[in-house]
């Protein structure tokens, strides 16, 4: 959602509803890089009772959304992101796609719009870098161990079996 956000604006908020999630939230913001885009994330004044609520009776819980989101907006926010997926389900159900002509992006059709995008890169024959460490491909020997011991095979007999004299100390 965020990198969605990022295409359909200049500045883009999360708006959380749970105490803590904001710090949370923030810190995967840097770990993506753009933290040069992103006001800091803004709670939402809901609870879980409330979103659960909203699911089903929208008006109160849209209500608070759309106030936490013009205040981010009044701070420079130019898309908003329910930031937790129960969050977006919620304003997603609700029909909120645009407060104040700035764009609510809805998580769940960002991951869904994101897998549809990067299926069509496939088809073109376009993929993820195989370099650096996070997306170098494995030595396939690698690649053969885990798929024979995650069939139901086991580890090799070159490793040790629990109980077989070992000192699990």
């Amino acid at each position: 959602a965020m990198h969605f956000a990022s295409c359909l604006s200049t500045r883009f908020v999360v708006l959380v509803f749970q105490p803590g999630f904001d710090q949370m939230m923030d810190l995967r913001i840097q770990r993506l890089g753009l933290a040069a885009r992103a006001l800091p994330t803004m709670l939402v004044e809901a609870g879980f009772d409330d979103v659960g609520r909203g699911l089903s009776e929208a008006e109160r819980l849209v209500a608070r959304f759309e106030e936490a989101a013009r205040a981010a907006i009044a701070r420079g926010a130019e898309a908003v992101i329910p930031g937790q997926l129960y969050l977006s389900e919620a304003i997603a159900r609700a029909g909120c796609t645009r407060i104040d002509e700035v764009p609510v992006v809805d998580g769940l059709a960002s991951i869904i719009k994101m897998a549809e995008v990067m299926a069509d890169f496939a088809r073109l024959g376009i993929s993820v870098t195989r370099r650096g460490y996070l997306h170098a491909r494995p030595p396939r020997d690698m690649v053969e161990h885990a798929r024979r011991f995650h069939a139901g095979g086991g580890p090799p007999a070159s490793f040790p079996k629990p109980g077989d004299g070992e000192d699990p100390a």
